[in-house]
Parts: structure tokens; C-alpha cells; sequence
């Protein structure tokens, strides 16, 4: 079961620019937020260095490995 709509591709980047201009580096990460804004924000840290916590995963696109 998924809790989270499923995104179109212009929805998912929408929610990434979101994540960019409205996360802060190095703060909390809600596991209520979706996915692939999760997936931005652990991103945003691991640009800046720093370790993705447990049990926090990069959201994989279709075909990427």
C-alpha cells in the first residue's frame, strides 16, 4: 500500500524545486513528507557532505540502477 499519490513528471519537479528553496540544509526530515521530497532533501545534504541517515533511501527512476 502507498501512501503517497503517485507523481507526474512535472509534479515531481515541482516537489524537488520545493525541496530546494524551502528545506534547510542539515535540518530534519520528516518520514511524513513524499518521497521524492524526501528524496531532494537527502540530496541537498549529500552535496553538502553529509552522511543520509538509516533507513533514509534515494528515490531510483525507472531503468536507473
Amino acid at each position: 500500500m502507498n501512501l503517497w499519490r503517485n507523481l507526474s513528471p512535472e509534479e515531481e519537479k515541482e516537489f524537488r524545486q520545493a525541496a530546494r528553496e524551502k528545506y534547510e540544509p542539515f535540518s530534519d526530515i520528516s518520514p511524513l513528507w513524499h518521497p521524492v521530497y524526501i528524496d531532494e532533501c537527502v540530496k541537498i545534504n549529500v552535496e553538502r557532505g553529509v552522511d543520509v541517515p538509516e533507513g533514509v533511501h534515494l528515490v531510483k527512476k525507472e531503468g536507473q540502477q
